[in-house]
Parts: structure tokens; C-alpha cells; sequence
């Protein structure tokens, strides 16, 4: 898309929830192509396996599945994927986070279970923290903002949160540049 629009990276990428691990592939695939990455509330392909440590007997594969039956059609792939990335803990294709301008939000104001499984559990926050906290420690020029102000969805609860982020790496790719 940005090639057809004539436009030049290196990007920086922003991607909220399951976004998140969309734009961490990319900047895997086309390394050269990224200069920065916002990260809103992002999915973790480890975050699964952590959360079911803390919770014996609970299976996010079956939970997922139950909400199959339910799903439009053309969702139920997503949702697919998302069991296929829980179970095996990894994005086929994808590295390590490299060091790299990154700014991470993580939400952890209480939200409504049908909204996220993973916000209306207090309980999973200290994992989900320190999830995103494990790619700020990837950077040497990294920002983590935690707000219990916002929900999941943040460019709702606090816009202006990403709009920061994104100036903040904005910001460091500019300074990095000889």
C-alpha cells in the first residue's frame, strides 16, 4: 500500500492488539523498511502460555473455540490464527525484536470479559506488563507507558497516549540520523 501510494521508508509502524504482532512480522521480514514501532496494547505470541501457567484447568484454545461457533465467518480465520499462535508460542517468520526505536502502551483499566479475556483479570496484568516490558528492555531507545486510565482499546480511552508514542519514536529515528 505504501508503495502503491509513492511513498519511501523507512516506516514507523504502529499496530494495537492483535496489530501488534502484524507490524513485529513485518519489521522481522523487511528490517530495512522499519525505523520505529508503536506497540498499543499489543498480543505477545508468549502471553497464552503464561497466562494458562497462572490458571490451571484454563485453556485458551477452548475458550477461543467457543467463540467460533459465534464468529462471523470472516473472523473465524483470525481466531484460528490466534489459537495457532497461543499453542505454539510463535509467529511463523518472526525474530526477536531488534533495537530499534519502540514505544509500548499497556492498558490495564478493567474491561467488560466479552471485551478482552485479558483485561477483565486483574490478575494477568503483572504478566501482561511484564511482556512489554521485555521488548522495551530489547531497545536502547525505548518509552513504556502503563495506564490504568484505558481499556484495550486505547485510541478511545486516550488518544492522545498514541499520539505521544508516536512522536517519541518519531523523535529518536530523527536523532539517529546523521
Amino acid at each position: 500500500l505504501l508503495q502503491a501510494l509513492g511513498e519511501s521508508g523507512p516506516f514507523v509502524l504502529g499496530g494495537h492488539s492483535w496489530g501488534g504482532l502484524l507490524v513485529r512480522l513485518y519489521a522481522s521480514t523487511f528490517p530495512n523498511d522499519v525505523a520505529g514501532l508503536v506497540l498499543i496494547d499489543a498480543t505477545h505470541e508468549a502471553q497464552v502460555a503464561r497466562y494458562e501457567a497462572m490458571k490451571p484447568g484454563f485453556s485458551f484454545a477452548a475458550e477461543v473455540r467457543s467463540m467460533l461457533a459465534k464468529a462471523p465467518p470472516a473472523v473465524r480465520d483470525v481466531y484460528e490464527q490466534a489459537i495457532r499462535v497461543g499453542v505454539e508460542q510463535k509467529v511463523d517468520g518472526m525474530m526477536p525484536l531488534r533495537d530499534l526505536p519502540l514505544a509500548i502502551i499497556t492498558a490495564v483499566k478493567p474491561c467488560p470479559p466479552q471485551v478482552s479475556w485479558t483485561c477483565s483479570d486483574p490478575a494477568v496484568w503483572p504478566v501482561w506488563r511484564q511482556l512489554h516490558s521485555e521488548w522495551a528492555d530489547r531497545s536502547t531507545a525505548s518509552l513504556h507507558v502503563v495506564s490504568a486510565r484505558t481499556e484495550h482499546y486505547v485510541m478511545n480511552d486516550q488518544p492522545s497516549l498514541i499520539v505521544d508514542a508516536v512522536k517519541f519514536v518519531l523523535d529518536q529515528v530523527r536523532a539517529a540520523k546523521p
